[in-house]
């Protein structure tokens, strides 16, 4: 029943993400960047890795969607069924099996499996089972764990880490190994 409504609220996050995905594309799509342009294109369709319209090297500013998927940088809507990987950074929506991220992400990152940001997550990731990401500004929702290095904002899982927490953790268990009560059940708070 609980994960039914993790995934309910998830589903309502998404809608509310969309939109701020078209958003965040536009303002990516509308940015000047003196640094030597990468190829992009506005639609990247895949099967994997190796069988996919464009070279994973290309930016994809619009839509990407695919079986299995990797590109340099993502702004917009991606959907994968198993993996959807971005070597580089993501803004807008991706969602997959299994979503991971190289760089920094902006926006809504949702996974059945498992969800990884390897650089700062700004807005909200949610999987059903681990969540990692560098240093999250926003929220972190899972059904069995979440970790970041900085939290500034909500975890709530089964079980909740990271190394310095600004916000509130929610679950099981709580570790905050920078806070006064490193590990707290039900509830763990720093400032």
């Amino acid at each position: 029943m609980r994960n039914r409504r993790l995934t309910m609220r998830c589903r309502l996050t998404g809608l509310l993400a969309t939109a701020m995905a078209v958003t965040v594309a536009s303002e990516a799509a509308a940015e000047h960047d003196p640094a030597p342009a990468r190829a992009s294109t506005p639609v990247q369709l895949s099967i994997s890795e190796d069988i996919q319209i464009f070279d994973p090297g290309t930016s994809v500013v619009g839509v990407r969607l695919g079986v299995s998927s990797y590109d340099s940088d993502v702004s917009g809507f991606d959907q994968a069924a198993l993996a959807a990987r971005t070597g580089g950074n993501q803004r807008g929506l991706q969602a997959a099996l299994y979503a991971e991220v190289g760089g920094d992400m902006t926006g809504l990152q949702a996974a059945l499996v498992s969800a990884d940001v390897d650089g700062t997550l700004k807005g909200l990731q949610c999987g059903n089972w681990i969540n990692r990401a560098g240093t999250v500004i926003g929220a972190q929702i899972g059904a069995l764990f979440n970790s970041a290095s900085h939290l500034t904002g909500v975890q709530l899982s089964l079980v909740n880490y990271a190394e310095e927490v600004s916000g509130v953790q929610l679950g099981l268990i709580n570790v905050n190994r920078g806070g006064w009560v490193p590990v707290m059940p039900g509830i763990n708070v720093g400032f």
